[in-house]
């Protein structure tokens, strides 16, 4: 069988399907070393690391034992043998773009943006629809979930904020609001979804409801962060305060995101907190089950110093 013949959902619950059959992995061990080859498709992992992110008791030898159990048992579920081992290594012989998260990264990777705003509009969709909920939701393994899981969800905001910028740059601004204002109640910190919402508003002539969308960010960080507004929201708000044209054709590209939010708490020692909701559609609205708290407002509480949630019981092999 080829390497087409399996593919693996991380942007949700786990799905895996082997000739576009699905296949039930059951067994939280499992589920955790799949997921974990997945995320690194093609490349190797250490026996260490997996035998790490499964939490056995006792030595390493009896980790080992574990743990190549473990993977004979993933074999069998799989019925497909795309597993290769060798002495202190595993890994999952699959096209990485079989794996969601990778084909995601592809389609909305910076240095691939078709040179058409129509067609890379269609690339977002494409990869916003592979969102299913929350990535890795039901993987009990801690530490793998906090390594990947934040950058997923940043990436998948970008991805958002792309799109918005592109309708705004088309004329589809009226389409934007309601989504955006739902962008901003779960992340309620990053003040680049205020802005395009600020912009989407104001090109919709609802000028009254731009600057009352500028008082509840202003309000709110004064509030919890204690700091204005940037530089590039309180321009914006000036511009829909006196009707400026400027303003109307602003499209709030160029945001930094998950760093400046790092780089903002940090000065000022203050606490936030963020919920985020996953997939898109043509009109894209996060539906209720989403990506966790984490990314661009969870940065701004120390990056969840405390780990991301885990979901899911541990169970046997």
């Amino acid at each position: 069988m080829g390497m087409a013949a399996v593919r693996i959902g991380l942007l949700g619950p786990l799905e895996v399907a082997v000739n576009d059959r699905p296949v039930v992995i059951a067994g939280q061990r499992r589920r955790v070393v799949l997921a974990a080859l997945a995320l690194a498709a093609g490349r190797s992992v250490r026996g260490t690391v997996l035998a790490d992110h499964l939490r056995y008791d006792g030595d390493r030898s009896s980790a080992r034992r574990s743990l190549q159990t473990t993977v004979s048992r993933l074999r069998q579920a799989l019925g497909i043998d795309v597993i290769a081992g060798s002495p202190g290594f595993y890994r999952l012989e699959v096209d990485p773009l079989a794996v969601d998260v990778h084909r995601f990264r592809a389609l909305t990777a910076p240095g691939r943006r078709p040179a058409d705003p129509a067609t890379e509009l269609g690339a977002l969709d494409d990869a916003l629809g592979l969102w299913r909920g929350e990535p890795l939701s039901d993987i009990d393994a801690p530490l793998l979930v906090e390594e990947h899981l934040p950058s997923l969800i940043e990436q998948w905001l970008g991805a958002v904020e792309r799109r918005a910028d592109l309708m705004l740059a088309a004329g589809r601004h009226r389409e934007l609001p309601a989504q955006l204002r739902e962008l901003t109640a779960r992340y309620p910190l990053r003040e680049s979804l205020w802005h395009r919402l600020m912009v989407a508003l104001y090109r919709s002539g609802r000028q009254a409801e731009a600057l009352t969308a500028y008082q509840q960010v202003r309000e709110m960080l004064a509030d919890q962060l204690g700091v204005d507004p940037s530089d590039d929201l309180q321009r914006l708000h000036g511009g829909v305060l006196t009707r400026d044209r400027a303003a109307s054709g602003s499209t709030a590209v160029g945001f930094p995101a998950m760093a400046w939010a790092l780089r903002r708490a940090a000065s000022v020692g203050g606490p936030g907190a963020g919920a985020g909701e996953a997939r898109q559609a043509a009109e894209p609205a996060p539906p209720a089950a989403g990506p966790r708290r984490a990314a661009s407002d969870g940065c701004v509480a120390r990056a969840r110093a405390a780990g991301p949630p885990v979901c899911g019981a541990a169970d046997d092999a």
